[in-house]
Formats: structure tokens, sequence, C-alpha cells
């Protein structure tokens, strides 16, 4: 493909960024298990305090996948996670997909309706909630498909005196949920099975591995299908744009190679829920692919999260414009030190250009080795296609195009291609674009 096609490979650094990836045809779980395999002693994640390192953490899913299998998911089953970003929640998506099935992420906070619409839409018979939640399954059963539920806790994965707290306190809030059975305490499930082992299943890159939802322009769900494919190229297009992976090293990530992620530090605040593409696909799993640490928030106000960022010190966050609206604006970011901070992603709303000014401005004042980084992207392409470059920005830009994403501009309602300064419809393909929507070949028959 000649650069003519493509004119803003010229703003990609050649030490940072190849204008093409050869991605390797595995899973979402595999991809992640190779690293893992490689750097069993580094934390993969945080969350409220305790680490958790890769060799636990791969343990972990292993041990999900085997009873999930017990319990009777296979290769292409739909599996629900009503979860906010916590370790059972990352536990049991790379397990589903271990399993062959698709893990379909919801709003937590969804109400009863439109967790019963979700269910429906998807055909799941399996899904995974809190406790919280697990009245709003219940209610809304005999409707859908749905055969067997998951309720864990948050205190299930508290160190044993911040078990106790919670119990004393946010746990107290909680309604109870009657014994069905039907339905599977976290240390119920965990009991399905007695080793970690499993039958090996055919899992490639064009096997669908995900669904996300969204809404539309008629506001009824859709839900998007993602694949192995497209989670993974999202991670090495986000981690080749963003300068995390320099072109001659790439294959640490791709085959496993350990020299050079055993001697970085990645960590990253993920406070997007995984529910949403920004989330899962940037926040969390492509900081997995790269052996990076993901400091897991369930919730969050202004204030605690700028408290985060000053106690836990992040290499990168991954949030929307308001978040970085309010965290400068929070007493607790006054005399913080932000020299820890590589990079800061923006994307899931318009940022203006008086925001991105005062964010940076406040950036560089406090020692912050990065401007806001913003993106565009969609749902039905995991989340971002195109990034700012580490070393070029233009106001008002959203950055260039993804290694081996295509954008052009159309006439609005057709396919016609524009040529540049006219206005239209931007159209993109690329290895990160959806399969389609989930038993909806109509719409999916219109992108």
């Amino acid at each position: 493909m000649e650069d003519k096609e493509r004119p803003w490979v010229k703003y990609y650094n050649p030490e940072q960024t190849r204008d093409t990836i050869d991605y390797p045809d595995i899973s979402v779980y595999e991809i992640v298990r190779r690293v893992a395999a490689n750097l069993p002693d580094k934390v993969a994640y945080e969350f409220q305090g305790k680490n958790t390192d890769y060799k636990t953490f791969m343990k972990k899913v292993d041990h999900a996948a085997a009873c999930l299998y017990k319990m009777g998911v296979r290769k292409g089953d739909t599996f629900v996670i009503c979860m906010p970003n916590c370790p059972q929640a990352i536990h049991v998506f790379y397990a589903v997909i271990k399993c062959g099935g698709i893990a379909t992420l919801i709003h937590p906070l969804s109400a009863k309706k439109e967790i019963e619409e979700y269910l429906q839409i998807s055909e799941a018979k399996y899904a995974l909630t809190l406790d919280a939640f697990c009245n709003n399954f219940i209610a809304v059963k005999e409707n859908t498909k749905l055969e067997k539920l998951i309720v864990a806790s948050i205190k299930d994965e508290l160190s044993f005196f911040k078990s106790i707290g919670f119990s004393l306190t946010l746990g107290r809030k909680i309604p109870k949920h009657p014994k069905l059975d039907y339905i599977y305490e976290w240390k119920d499930f965990l009991a399905l099975s007695d080793s970690d082992d499993m039958p090996e299943v055919e899992n490639t890159g064009k096997d669908p591995s995900v669904i996300l939802f969204s809404g539309g322009t008629t506001g009824t769900p859709k839900g998007i299908v993602l694949s192995n494919l497209n989670m993974n190229a999202t991670a090495y297009g986000t981690l080749a744009v963003s300068g995390c992976l320099p072109c001659h090293i790439d294959e640490a990530v791709q085959h496993g190679i350990k020299k050079y992620l055993e001697t970085r530090d990645y960590v990253v605040l993920s406070v997007m829920p995984m529910f949403h593409g920004f989330g899962l696909g940037i926040g969390i799993h492509t900081f997995f692919v790269i052996g990076g640490k993901c400091i897991l928030v369930p919730t969050f106000t202004p204030d605690s999260f700028a408290k985060l960022v000053v106690t836990k010190r992040p290499n990168f966050i991954a949030g929307v414009p308001t978040l970085y609206e309010k965290m400068i604006s929070s007493d607790v970011m006054k005399n913080a030190d932000l020299s820890c901070l590589d990079g800061i992603f923006v994307g899931g709303d318009a940022l203006s250009i008086e925001t991105r000014e005062r964010v940076d401005g406040f950036l560089k004042s406090h020692n912050a080795k990065t401007i806001l980084r913003e993106g565009y992207g969609l749902t039905e392409s995991v989340t971002a296609t195109c990034l700012t470059p580490v070393d070029y920005c233009r106001p008002g830009g959203i950055g260039v195009p993804f290694p081996d994403v295509l954008f052009k501009i159309v006439k609005i309602g057709t396919e016609e291609s524009l040529p540049y300064g006219e206005e239209g419809e931007i159209c993109i393909s690329g290895p990160n674009i959806m399969v389609g929507y989930y038993n909806n070949p109509e719409e999916t028959a219109q992108t």
C-alpha cells in the first residue's frame, strides 16, 4: 500500500510506530496467557490495595474457566457480565473466552427492564453479577433464557480487615436475595471444579469473543459482536501509536518475549468501566497485553479519583473529558507532582479546545510528561481507531489512524469519496471493526 493512500503515515514516529502490524491469530485469553507465562511475578492488577501477580491472575482465570465448563458453557455461548471493575469480573471475562464463549458486558446499574432486554437480545443462558444487583436478575429471569446466575461480592476479593469493614458499612446496605437452585454464590461456583483443567477449545482471531451494547440512533440496544482480532488489534494499535510499543520490539508482546517487558512498568488507572469499549479495550486489555498493571477502580468520585492519581502515581489514564476537568479542579491536585504520567488518553465525548488548553496547561505546570492524547472511535470498533501522536498535536484534531486502519470521508449516505477539505461522513475499515450486530443482519448490512 502506497503512503499516498495513507497521508497520515508521515506523522508516525519511525522509532515508535510501524505502518502495519502482524497480528497473532489467537484469542483474547491466549494473548494474555502468553504474557503471563513470561512475566509470572509481575503485578497484573491491584484492587483495593491488594496486588495480584500474573501467575496468580491466570490461575484464577483458568480455574474459573474450568468451573464455567462444568457449568455447561461451550463455544459460541453468550455469557452476561454485569459487574464493575473488580477481580471477579476480569477472571470470568477471560475465562468465558477461554471456553470459546462470548463475554457480553452490561452496565451494573442497568434497570430491570434494561437487563431483561440485554438478556433477550443476547439469548444468554449464563450471567455473573454482584450481590447488590442479584434481585434485578431474579425479577426478569422468567422472560429470558437465563438458566444459571453467579453472584459475587466485592468483599470476596478484599483483605481480611477490609472485608470486615465492608461487611459493617456498605455491605449492610446490600439487599438480601433468596437462595434459589439456579443461583451460585461465588464460593459455590469456584467449588464446581477441583482442578484448573478443561478440554482445549479452538479459538482463533476471527472467532467472536465480546458483545458490547450500543443504543444507536434508534434508541434500541444493539449487541455489537467483536472478535478476538478486533480486541487484540485495538490493543496493538493503541500501544503502537501511543509510543509504548517501539517498532523493533513489538514481537515482545506478540510472541511473549520477556526481555523488554520485564524491565518496564506500565501502570494504568482503570477507572473507565469495563462494559464500555474504552474501559475494556484500552483501560484493561491493552495493558494486560503489554504486561502492565491495572489499578481496578470499581467506583469513584472526582476527589477520590484525584487522590488515586496522587497516591498511586499511575503512568497512564484513560478517561472522558469531564473526568480531567474535575480532576484539575480538585483541591487534592493543587500541589500534586504528576511527573509519573506518561500518557493521558481522552475520548468518549467531544473535547473542546478550551478544555484541552486548561488541562494541558495544568499537566505542564505539574510536571507531567504528556498532554491529553485525544482519539476517536466507536463501540463498533471496540473503542479508538486513531490517536494523537506522541510528538504532534493539532488543536481540534483527533490524531492519526492506527496501523492497518483506513479512514476516508464520503458523501453522506453514499460510499462516494470526497476530496480533502470537504465535509462528509467518516468511513473506517480495519482489523478492529466489528463482526456485526448480534442476530441483526439487517442492521449489520447497513453499516
